[in-house]
């Protein structure tokens, strides 16, 4: 078992059964498997069984349905997603690239994540350039607009877990990046390799630091929902 915080609530992570369970409420996950994620690493590994668990998505996830409730009001929705600790050949184990659409007044719609146990490491792109950021527990990292973006677990032994606050109006599109198998760079164990994919100019990887000034992303929206109006 494994304890960790959503502000108030305590929050269980069984890691036999794979639920999360948050204030006596139990959630079930969706699994990214390896066979969905097989044809996007450096190299494939052979050992590893098509069924088995990379990461657990789980959605709408809240302390109590007064907090649902306010999130509705707000068309926004707080997941949780929990990525174990493994190399796939000398990868970090990681989320699927993806990126999101353009809203009704024509903007993306951006992200918010926040870690609340572990590690993690946020790559993002978009044609002009790739950026990550290091981020540890309570750190709150926002994935830019037009920014396509994964999240990955630098660990081989610690499982991360990160909360996300963002727009349910919309579905994540994932196809793009599928044809180049992956963005412009993997991170292993010997640190970061290009996608030998691009063929074009890949933009230099750059660090990026900025942080967002919250304290706890859950409190902060209750407390102060206004602040993720662009979100919407």
């Amino acid at each position: 078992m494994l304890n960790f915080e959503i502000w108030q609530y305590t929050a269980v992570f069984d890691e036999n059964t794979k639920e999360l369970i948050v204030n006596g409420k139990v959630y079930k996950p969706s699994v990214r498997t390896y066979s969905q994620m097989k044809n996007l690493y450096l190299n494939k590994d052979k050992n590893l069984s098509e069924n088995f668990g990379l990461y657990y998505m789980y959605r709408w996830v809240y302390g109590c349905n007064e907090d649902e409730k306010l999130f509705e009001k707000y068309n926004l929705r707080y997941d949780i997603t929990i990525i174990i600790p493994k190399i796939i050949w000398k990868e970090y184990n990681k989320t699927f690239w993806h990126y999101h659409p353009k809203n009704e007044i024509w903007r993306y719609y951006e992200e918010i994540y926040e870690v609340l146990y572990g590690k993690a490491i946020y790559l993002q792109q978009n044609n002009w350039a790739t950026i990550f950021t290091e981020a540890q527990e309570g750190d709150v990292v926002l994935m830019k607009e037009g920014f396509g973006h994964i999240t990955i677990n630098p660990s081989t032994d610690q499982i991360l877990v990160m909360a996300n606050i963002v727009s349910n109006k919309f579905k994540s599109v994932y196809d793009d990046f599928k044809s180049r198998k992956w963005g412009r760079y993997y991170l292993t164990i010997d640190w970061w390799v290009k996608n030998t994919n691009y063929k074009d100019n890949i933009p230099l990887l750059q660090t990026n630091e900025t942080k967002l000034n919250f304290s706890n992303l859950y409190q902060t929206f209750l407390q102060s929902p206004e602040k993720f109006y662009f979100l919407d």
